[in-house]
Order: structure tokens, then C-alpha cells, then sequence
């Protein structure tokens, strides 16, 4: 049923896989935590200093991405979703990315308030979240259509994701 496919479903079948496998398996998942919590970590150390100083930070992490913190967060649970390798650890890894992306839109309208045409013209010239993509999900503009639209976005994504899971294949992992 739906909950035990939720629950202990494993992606993938990572038992069947050959030791080799499993082992390079576990090292991309090892290197994406490590490598998000750095970004994480020095993302933090950029704000915090640009905060003292009452300034937009806009060098460093933050002259490649607007959200580096939130997009390192993405890829450290994402690693952390493939180290488990279970459905419900997938569906919480997009969640936690969903949330994030929606944090970084109110984030704007905030930053877009206080910073003014200084923080219009670095939103211009850096991309939201992925490094080099310039392009974004269309939104109204805020309000009622806007959390529809994001309630329709979420809902869509963990369509996607579960026929990716699917496709891929899951199996129930019986826990001692």
C-alpha cells in the first residue's frame, strides 16, 4: 500500500547493486553533504558580515546565485536523501527544497523593500538559485492566485518525483 511504499520503500533496490556500486554510491552522497554544508557554512559567514555592516552582499557565493545558502541546503539533504535511499526520504529532501524556494521569494520582497533599485539591478544580473539559469517557474503576482500557483507547483513536483521513483523502481526494505 501507499504508506508502506512511503515508509520503507527503497529506491533503486541499492541491495542488489554490486559492493563497488553501493560504495561509489555512498561517496556522492557523502560529497554532496560535505560540499552543501561548506556553501552552507560560508554562505552564512558572507551574510552575517554584510548584515553588521548593513549592505547587500553581492560577491562571493552571492555574485553566482541570489540564494546560495538555501540552494547548498538542497544539495546537503539531497545527499542525505541518497545516503538513506528511502522513498520518505526523497519526498522530504523535496520538500525541504520546496520550502526553501518559497522562503527565497518572500526573502526578495523583503530585500526589494529595504535595499530598493540597488537590490532590483543585483536581482537582474544574478540567477535565483541554480548557478547560470536565468529562468524561473512563472507566479502572479502575490496573493491568492500566487499560493495556488505554488500549492499547484509542490503538488506537481512530488508527482514527478514519485513516477521518477517509479520508474526507477522501489522495493519494501524489511527493517529488524
Amino acid at each position: 500500500d501507499m504508506g508502506e511504499w512511503i515508509a520503507r520503500g527503497a529506491v533503486g533496490a541499492p541491495n542488489g547493486l554490486e559492493r563497488p556500486a553501493e560504495e561509489a554510491w555512498r561517496v556522492v552522497a557523502l560529497l554532496l553533504v560535505a560540499f552543501g554544508l561548506a556553501v552552507t557554512i560560508v554562505g552564512f559567514i558572507q551574510v552575517l558580515r554584510a548584515y553588521r555592516e548593513k549592505r547587500l552582499e553581492t560577491h562571493g557565493l552571492y555574485a553566482t546565485v541570489r540564494h546560495p545558502q538555501h540552494l547548498a541546503i538542497g544539495l546537503w539533504s539531497l545527499g542525505l536523501a541518497l545516503a538513506a535511499n528511502v522513498t520518505a526520504a526523497y519526498m522530504t529532501w523535496f520538500t525541504v527544497l520546496y520550502f526553501y524556494v518559497v522562503l527565497a521569494l518572500w526573502e526578495e520582497s523583503h530585500l526589494a523593500q529595504h535595499f530598493g533599485s540597488a537590490y532590483e539591478d543585483y536581482r537582474q544580473k544574478t540567477p535565483f538559485i541554480i548557478p547560470f539559469v536565468r529562468s524561473g517557474l512563472p507566479l502572479p503576482r502575490p496573493g491568492a492566485r500566487r499560493v495556488v500557483a505554488l500549492v499547484a507547483y509542490y503538488v506537481a513536483g512530488m508527482a514527478v518525483l514519485c513516477l521518477i521513483m517509479q520508474g526507477i523502481g522501489v522495493t519494501t526494505r524489511h527493517f529488524i
